[in-house]
């Protein structure tokens, strides 16, 4: 089944299918569109409305269409099997945020410590730096890292897990 797109707002000349494939009926026919994946693994599509181009993902776009609105305004699409390129309307879900965490560190997807991306430094140079008893400003300089995170770790706000016991949940 295709029903015209909705995403936030309805997208008049754009169409969506129940699996996330989405179609233009912009310039004659409806053509399905080239879809491209981000650097999270989300299938998006660029739709153009007369003045610019806006990128949609999949999973939003789908649940819109054929769920609806969210429940509240901060709602995610969640996948049912953790698979970004499944967008199959039986296969989304909207989700708390909190909701969105707990299944993700419950399926261990949740990233976090050593493995994001954005990671400076080492779980052995984090307990050294909550042991560190010298300034923050001079830690910080010392391990190429902000003040404000210095201070995270020293009062166990960011690098949770690490002063969690591990039978316990990180949230």
């Amino acid at each position: 089944m295709i029903r015209e797109l909705i995403y936030n707002v309805p997208r008049p000349g754009y169409w969506i299918d129940e699996l996330g494939q989405v179609y233009s009926s912009k310039r004659g026919p409806r053509k399905p569109l080239t879809p491209y994946i981000d650097e999270q693994r989300y299938v998006r599509f660029g739709l153009w409305d007369g003045r610019r181009l806006t990128t949609i993902q999949a999973h939003r776009a789908v649940l819109f269409t054929f769920v609806g609105f969210p429940p509240t305004i901060d709602c995610h699409a969640g996948h049912r099997d953790d698979n970004p390129a499944n967008n199959h309307v039986s296969n989304l879900e909207w989700q708390t945020p909190m909701a969105n965490i707990h299944q993700q560190i419950n399926r261990r997807r949740h990233v976090h410590g050593t493995t994001t991306h954005t990671n400076k430094l080492t779980e052995t140079q984090v307990r050294a730096i909550a042991e560190d008893m010298r300034g923050l400003q001079v830690i910080a300089t010392e391990y190429g890292i902000t003040f404000g995170q210095v201070w995270k770790i020293r009062h166990h706000l960011s690098w949770r897990h690490l002063w969690v016991p591990a039978t316990h949940s990180i949230i």
